[in-house]
C-alpha cells in the first residue's frame, strides 16, 4: 500500500518538491521501521544474556548444593553468547555506540573527520557482507553435515540464523549510513 501511493506520488506528483517531499516522508518511514525493528532485535540480544545468565546461577547453585549441574550448559553459554553478540551489532552501529580511535584525528577538520567516518562505515560495511556470505555458506555446510554439540545434540547451525539476520540488519544500517540517511544524528 505505501509503495503503491509513493509510486503513485512519484510519477504523477504536479511539482519537482512535492516529489521530494514523498521521497523523504518514505525514507523517514523505512528509517523508522528499521529503528524499531534493530532495537527490538537488541532486547532479543539482551534477552537471551539473561537466559544464560540464569542457566550459569541455576548450574552453578545445583553443582555446589546438590552435585547436580545442568548438562550442556556451557554449550548453551556458547550458542546463545555468539547470537547476542551479533544481535546488538546493528544497535551499536545506529546508536553511534562502537569505540573510535581518534588520536590521529582529533586536531582535525570536520571534513577529514567525516571522511574518515564514511570510510570507516565503508570498510565495516565489506567486512559486514564478506562475514555474511562466508557464515552462509558455513551454515550450509554445518547443515548438511548434520553436526551436533557434544552434550545436547543441538545443531551447530543453531546459531547462524539470527547471527546472519544481525549482519543483515548492521548492513542496511551501514548502507543507510553511508548514504547519509541516518536515523540519528552521530554524536562525533
Amino acid at each position: 500500500m505505501l509503495l503503491t501511493s509513493v509510486t503513485h506520488a512519484l510519477r504523477h506528483g504536479k511539482d519537482r518538491r512535492s516529489r521530494i517531499e514523498v521521497r523523504v516522508n518514505c525514507y523517514s518511514k523505512l528509517l523508522s521501521l528499521l529503528s524499531r525493528v534493530v532495537e527490538i532485535w537488541a532486547r532479543l540480544g539482551g534477552f537471551l544474556l539473561l537466559l544464560v545468565s540464569a542457566v550459569t546461577a541455576v548450574s552453578v547453585i545445583g553443582r555446589t548444593f546438590f552435585a547436580s549441574p545442568i548438562l550442556g550448559d556451557f554449550e548453551i553459554t556458547e550458542l546463545f553468547c555468539a547470537m547476542a553478540i551479533f544481535m546488538f551489532l546493528p544497535f551499536a552501529q545506529l546508536h553511534d555506540e562502537h569505540t573510535y580511535i581518534d588520536i590521529f584525528t582529533q586536531r582535525s577538520g570536520v571534513f577529514f573527520k567525516n571522511a574518515c567516518r564514511k570510510l570507516g562505515e565503508f570498510i565495516f560495511l565489506v567486512g559486514a557482507l564478506v562475514l555474511l556470505w562466508r557464515m552462509s555458506l558455513g551454515a550450509l555446510d554445518l547443515r548438511r553435515a548434520s553436526e551436533v554439540t557434544m552434550i545436547l545434540g543441538l545443531p551447530r547451525y543453531f546459531a547462524f540464523p539470527p547471527i546472519l539476520i544481525s549482519l543483515l540488519l548492521l548492513s542496511l544500517v551501514l548502507v543507510l549510513q553511508i548514504m547519509g540517511l541516518s536515523p540519528k544524528m552521530t554524536k562525533r
